[in-house]
This record gives structure tokens, sequence and C-alpha cells, in this order.
């Protein structure tokens, strides 16, 4: 691990129960055993386990105004994953029901500033912690990606997408494969 790179073990069972309960008493909420029971066992260990329990922390306080957070209203929601495409349907419903927005390939310094829909579209998307925009630390170049891989797999209409370009996207990820090499014998036209 380089020097700026420090590893962080995934919390326990107590550091995560811990993690959901006190951010919501520091703001009057509560949160019901089986709810923190239920959220410790769906979420475990995964590497993402923090961003995904505040994902849908964030959730069930802002539907319910700060209310107390139970196990019903999390299953409501249709639980973690439900949570992630029932937010990500609604960002895109409130985008316009015309489609004009809609960009499946967009370079990001196209939409950068945000000024015209699909750009307008992206700032939602990342608004509802859905997509990050990023900087790729060797080019420097801008990057979206999803902040949660639930997304692609639990969202219909983005899985739709996806299936709907699969050959394509094992295209582009054969080409990207080539580039090195190609570029590596000096762009030999004959490789």
């Amino acid at each position: 691990i380089g020097p700026s790179l420090f590893p962080i073990r995934p919390c326990t069972t107590s550091e995560l129960q811990r993690a959901i309960a006190l951010p919501a008493a520091a703001v009057g909420a509560s949160v019901d055993d089986e709810l923190v029971g239920e959220l410790v066992t769906e979420i475990g260990t995964r590497p993402n386990a923090l961003p995904l329990m505040q994902f849908i922390l964030t959730e069930l306080f802002d539907l319910h105004g700060g209310d107390d957070l139970t196990l019903g209203r999390f299953r409501e929601l249709g639980g973690l994953e439900g949570a992630i495409a029932r937010r990500a349907e609604i960002v895109y419903d409130a985008l316009g029901a015309d489609g004009s927005w809609v960009r499946r390939w967009v370079p990001v310094r196209d939409v950068r500033d945000g000024s015209d829909d699909a750009g307008q579209a992206l700032d939602s998307f990342v608004s509802a912690r859905l997509l990050a925009i990023e900087v790729d630390p060797i080019s420097r170049e801008p990057f979206v990606s999803m902040t949660h891989e639930a997304l692609a797999r639990e969202w219909p209409r983005l899985a739709g997408w996806i299936e709907a370009d699969r050959e394509a996207l094992a295209d582009l990820r054969d080409l990207r494969g080539s580039i090195g090499p190609w570029l590596a014998s000096r762009r030999d036209p004959d490789q």
C-alpha cells in the first residue's frame, strides 16, 4: 500500500450498530432494534457498507420527516436495493417525461457545466447520491461512476439499457484492452 493509502477494516457488528443508532439519536430520531438487526445482516461486511448504510438511513429519514426509523418503513422502500432503484426512478421521472435529456454515451466534458438537459440530469443523479463525478488519478480526466453497484442490478430501466447495449459494451471493453499493446507497438498499422 502506497504512502497515502491506508487500509480500513470492515466495521464490526457493534460498530455498525453504533453507526446506525448514534447519528439518528443526534438529530432526535430513533431506530428500532429490528431495523438495526436487518441492516447489520443485509449490509454486513460489504466493502461499501458505510455508503450503503448512509444512503438507506438518509432515504428513511427524508421519507418520513425524521420520524422513527422502522423495519416496516425500510421494507416499504423495498429494502436496500429497492430503495436505490426507487430513488433512481424518482429522479428519472422528475427530469421530464419526454426523455430529451437521456443520453446513453456522453463525455463528461460535454455535461460538466450542467447547462444542458444532460448536464442537469447528471447533476440530479449526483445530488441524489446515485452517481459521483470523480477524477482519474493518472489522466486527471473526470469520469462518472455509480455510487452503489446495486443501481445497475436493481433499477430495471438501467438494467434494460445495459442489456440492450451488452454487445457494444463488450466490444468497448475489448477495444480498451487492445489500446495499450497498439500504442506500445508505436501504432504499427499492421498490428
